[in-house]
């Protein structure tokens, strides 16, 4: 990647406002709710949702690519977001908490009318978290012209998966997004997002991968899903000529990255998840600022599955525990 570039990591993707509430299990059954689910609602099931949970919240930062953004900027690299935000009160927020961590972004240039997109967290005594995910305008892109120049001042571009889904989205990552990015020479990174995802749009997905990324993150369910295969060897021929490296992620096995000469196994130290919420996006985040410095495969494995236990040892996807531990280490 070219060293002169003033950004180091930019990513495109959702910006969504993780709204945490603490839950009885009786109020999940009171609003019939599956414990432990993730569910894509409307404007008015949001509402409804708020209206019976009351005031009492805990707002923080989420999305997939920008939760791997975060990580990245806690170790040092120049980052910059790509995503959408509406005209409401969370859109301040956002912009707010991004300007005092020190992320950069455009929602200067992308903020348009309508709702921040938002996830209510519901969070019983156990610790489990149950997601409803209210989309609003995070993926309503109306133009990316605006946003070109920073793919093209960026070492590495992070898109998000999740975005596959919209068929705007989806163009503008085919014809405009990674066109941009390899007309100036910025290594190209790709989150697979989610299994069901990938079943539903499977064709898109591989039309993606067929571009010749230079990393591809997913774990083992959503490399098994595009691969049709449980075997890892299979899923290693697959991804061989997709990428210069894929990083399977496999839970307490580690993980495992094909590269050109083959596959190598980074095994992790299994331990007792407290949530596992945010626990890949970490590690891409990680994965990639090790990357930028040109680290081996192996020690950046290495740090990003150390980085991952870190977060799944704590509650959220961004917690105080792993800015604590950043900043000890």
């Amino acid at each position: 990647m070219p060293s002169h570039k003033p950004i180091d990591l930019v990513s495109f993707g959702n910006t969504i406002v993780d709204m945490e509430y603490k839950v009885s299990e009786s109020t999940l059954k009171d609003l019939g709710i599956e414990k432990g689910s993730m569910t894509l609602i409307d404007q008015q099931k949001r509402n409804e949702l708020r209206a019976s949970l009351g005031d009492n919240v805990h707002l923080c930062n989420g999305g997939s690519a920008a939760n791997s953004l975060f990580v990245s900027k806690q170790l040092g690299l120049n980052v910059h977001h790509l995503g959408v935000v509406g005209s409401d009160h969370l859109s301040q927020f956002v912009i707010e908490d991004y300007q005092a961590i020190g992320i950069h972004q455009s929602f200067d240039q992308t903020k348009i009318d309508g709702d921040t997109g938002c996830c209510l967290v519901l969070i019983t005594p156990d610790g489990e978290r149950t997601m409803l995910t209210y989309l609003g305008v995070s993926n309503q892109f109306k133009s990316v012209d605006a946003l070109l120049p920073f793919i093209a001042d960026a070492k590495q571009l992070f898109i998000e998966g999740y975005l596959v889904a919209d068929d705007h989205c989806y163009d503008l990552i085919c014809n405009h997004i990674i066109p941009t990015a390899k007309a100036h020479h910025t290594d190209i990174a790709f989150t697979l997002s989610d299994a069901g995802l990938i079943s539903f749009f499977h064709d898109r997905f591989h039309a993606i991968l067929q571009m010749q990324l230079d990393i591809i993150f997913c774990n083992f369910q959503e490399a098994s899903t595009l691969s049709k295969s449980n075997d890892i060897d299979d899923i290693q021929l697959f991804f061989a000529p997709l990428a210069k490296e894929t990083i399977v992620t496999d839970g307490k096995n580690g993980a495992y990255i094909i590269h050109s000469t083959g596959m190598t196994h980074c095994p992790t130290t299994p331990i007792q998840p407290i949530d596992t919420t945010g626990a890949g996006d970490a590690f891409a985040g990680t994965y990639l600022a090790q990357k930028s410095q040109t680290t081996s495969i192996e020690v950046a494995a290495k740090k990003a599955n150390e980085i991952s236990s870190v977060v799944i040892s704590n509650f959220g996807a961004r917690p105080l525990g792993l800015v604590n531990h950043l900043i000890s280490n």
